[in-house]
């Protein structure tokens, strides 16, 4: 282990035959064994089972609140071996229907006698972000002259910046989706209450409803059919990871007598990352009219492909959106784990385990914030020249700070009730969702081997308990709709942006879309709003300026928390056997395994 350049655990994983692995920020984060995702994995570290949790973008699976054990939080130097195991026995503990992957760090008596050390430094460079980050590892050992004692302590360092760029669709929908596009003038709306009879929308926060000509009307109606789709949000991208990898072990193993042996081993990891997700998008596409989404958008010109995916798209009434989004992320693994054992007699032994594993992910900062321009005329996507990097031209300078994108607000109302949304529209954001996950293991485990006929039948038998724990919370604000009021007075308009610049300067962009873009500046819009104080800045409490969190009572954040406690008892006895018929070596095993589990779960 250790000697490919792999970024973590989990690449070194996919060296293994029949292990395919999801990616996260272009390193492996999860494993799938016979087309069977993580979560019918799992992972027994040092003999003890484990569940290491971090976060992701949401299009790798955000926060981890299941089963599945993410590889990412450990650098593959700290392994000395590992054994993908894809077929069950009896002394294999139960929940594994993919793979039961064993993990194993190293050991003092396992090392040739004496002292021992090394070192590793290495450089990995990324030609999107120009950087060059370390990776250093280090192990050093020794025994007594009798190898009656050992102590070893190992570790690895490693810094990650990553940038990646590119265009997604975040899916596609078909012509009827959330509400049907706006009928030209003289057509029947799909969704009548929706419109005017000169206005998508009504009067109030409606546009007007293109010309009905023959063009038009084919264009509406081409883009209405349920066999053509559109992306939901047409987007270009820029992801930006910075990533701070530690892994610890320590190891002291003892043979106080012939035939005992204690083995005391910890392991530490800690995965500290940051991640910055800009975005300029058309969020018309996928949206109701009470957002005012699809229902406001007219199609001018279009053209799809035999299979129902857009080719070109002309568009009226497109609402336009720059969203930046940022993470602190922070995962911390610990277990400690004491192995005795014990030959009985040459031919019987006895062994027992006991140990820990604890795995705490914290996304303590996962805020977004959007500039917006609303209703823009003239919006055109282009992929008859490429199906991957569409061209995008936008009617107005996006580059312009203080233009059309912009924070959209909430008007402050002079009298009467405040209200928290704009009806029919889609205002700015100011989103807020810290959140994070616990879980532990704790196992104790005892095990007899009994050498029946030595190198022909073994005997073995065992018990263990576990017991898991599980705990996943997540706060929002009270303003369910994240809506803000305009900039406060005396703000800094301009300094309340920034510049996404120089973006796809290696994908080939298409010729007239944006390689620079105006973006919320977090940092001084945090400052102009406080967003971070947990209170009511001004107006009604649930208005726009409101930033007071909860959970439970929340009710877009209330599904996130939620506990489990299991209980497992089991226990298995079962026989290896080695026999040969002629030329022909038979080997196999034979056994039954009994658990009781006993599960308790709280949630909303």
């Amino acid at each position: 282990m250790g000697k490919f350049p792999d970024t973590n655990l989990a690449d070194s994983l996919q060296r293994i035959p029949g292990v395919v692995i999801d990616r996260d920020a272009g390193e492996g984060r999860g494993i799938t064994v016979r087309g069977l995702g993580q979560d019918f994995t799992r992972v027994p570290i040092n003999g003890i089972e484990g569940l290491a949790t971090t976060g992701g973008t949401d299009s790798s699976g955000g926060a981890n609140r299941s089963r599945g054990f993410d590889f990412n939080v450990f650098a593959s130097e700290l392994f000395s071996s590992l054994t993908v195991r894809k077929s069950s026995s009896a002394d294999v503990d139960e929940g594994s229907l993919g793979a039961t992957v064993d993990l194993q760090t190293m050991r003092p008596l396992d090392m040739k006698g004496g002292f021992n050390a090394s070192a590793s430094v290495k450089g990995r460079y990324n030609d999107l972000s120009g950087k060059t980050n370390p990776r250093l590892a280090f192990l050093v050992s020794n025994t007594s002259k009798d190898r009656k004692f050992g102590v070893l302590v190992s570790g690895a360092l490693s810094q990650r910046q990553v940038l990646e760029e590119g265009f997604s669709t975040v899916r596609w929908d078909n012509g009827p989706s959330s509400g049907g596009w706006c009928a030209p003038l003289g057509v029947t709306p799909a969704n009548p209450a929706t419109s005017t009879a000169t206005t998508c929308g009504p009067a109030a926060q409606g546009v007007p409803r293109v010309a009905g000509t023959p063009a038009a009307i084919a264009a509406y109606g081409a883009a209405s059919s349920v066999a053509n789709f559109t992306p939901r949000l047409p987007r270009y991208g820029r992801l930006t990871h910075d990533q701070d990898r530690l892994g610890l072990t320590a190891a002291m193993q003892w043979r106080p007598a012939a035939g005992t042996r204690l083995t005391l081993e910890m392991l530490y990891a800690k995965l500290d990352a940051t991640r910055q997700e800009d975005f300029l998008q058309a969020i018309s596409f996928s949206r109701s009219a009470t957002q005012g989404g699809k229902p406001q958008t007219s199609v001018l010109e279009t053209e799809y492909a035999a299979n129902g995916a857009l080719l070109y798209g002309k568009y009226n009434g497109v609402d336009i959106r720059a969203e930046s989004r940022f993470d602190e992320l922070s995962t911390i693994f610990t277990q400690p784990t004491l192995t005795i054992e014990q030959d009985i007699t040459c031919d019987l032994r006895v062994s027992a385990k006991l140990g820990s594993a604890k795995s705490k992910f914290r996304n303590r900062v996962q805020t977004t914030t959007t500039l917006d321009a609303s209703n823009v005329n003239g919006y055109v996507i282009d992929f008859r020249s490429s199906d991957r990097l569409p061209s995008i031209t936008y009617p107005f300078d996006v580059s312009q700070s203080g233009g059309p994108l912009k924070l959209v607000g909430v008007p402050v109302v002079a009298s009467g009730t405040q209200p928290s949304s704009v009806p029919n529209t889609t205002t700015s954001e100011i989103r807020i969702r810290p959140q994070g996950a616990t879980n532990t293991n704790d196992v104790g485990q005892v095990d007899l081997v009994w050498d029946v006929m030595p190198d022909k039948l073994t005997l073995k038998g065992g018990v263990n308990v576990k017991k898991f724990t599980f705990n996943s919370y997540e706060s929002r604000r009270v303003n369910q709709g994240d809506s803000i009021f305009a900039p406060p007075a005396g703000a800094d308009l301009a300094a309340l942006t920034t510049q996404v610049t120089n973006f796809g300067s290696s994908l080939g962009m298409p010729a007239g879309t944006p390689t620079t873009w105006v973006i919320p500046n977090l940092n001084a819009i945090a400052k102009a709003y406080d967003i971070y104080c947990n209170c009511i800045k001004n107006g009604p409490a649930g208005g726009p300026g409101d930033f007071t969190l909860s959970s439970t009572t929340n009710g877009a954040a209330r599904g996130n928390n939620r506990a489990v406690t299991e209980e497992d008892k089991g226990v298995y006895l079962m026989g290896d056997f080695t026999h040969q018929l002629g030329p022909i070596p038979l080997r196999g095993n034979f056994g039954a395994r009994y658990v009781q589990t006993a599960l308790s779960a709280t949630g909303y």
